[in-house]
């Protein structure tokens, strides 16, 4: 019992990296498109 929560606690914060990471890019490719069209 007490594994299978840290397991699940363990693949929570990965799937939350994840999403930062996924966020990070999706910031970087919106910023590189308006600095494009503003250039």
């Amino acid at each position: 019992m007490e594994r299978s929560i840290k397991e699940k606690m363990g693949f929570v914060t990965e799937e939350k990296l994840v999403q930062k990471n996924l966020l990070m890019l999706n910031q970087r490719r919106l910023k590189r498109v308006f600095l494009g069209v503003h250039s």
